[in-house]
């Protein structure tokens, strides 16, 4: 397996549990529909948020960084929707986040 590859794919094991830890811990405080842990995952989405442009820009592979910016954003969104009192719509982080999880899953 070329390096490169060995990079993204280490760095799509770090990235995952990071990235579906938080947007669950979101879908279940949602689900109980309780303030305290909204804002306690709100804080997760925005570490997650952080966290994962970083560990994609170690791979070195420009398709991994840029969908996992794409997926950061959208995370930052669902936090600022949650802090402006908004209408959360999860719909673009989903799409977000499966194509970067088709991505890491194929090998590259």
């Amino acid at each position: 397996m070329p390096q490169g590859a060995t990079k993204t794919n280490a760095a799509c094991r770090q990235i995952y549990p990071i990235v579906i830890g938080a947007i669950k811990a979101w879908n279940d405080a949602s689900v109980a529909d309780s303030r305290s842990a909204l804002q306690s995952a709100a804080l997760g989405l925005s570490k997650a948020a952080e966290s994962a442009p970083t560990l994609a820009k170690g791979s070195g592979d420009a398709r991994l960084i840029s969908l996992t910016a794409d997926v950061s954003a959208r995370l930052k969104g669902v936090v600022t929707s949650y802090a402006n009192e908004e209408a959360v719509d999860g719909g673009p982080l989903t799409e977000s986040a499966d194509a970067l999880w088709a991505y890491c899953g194929s090998g590259r």
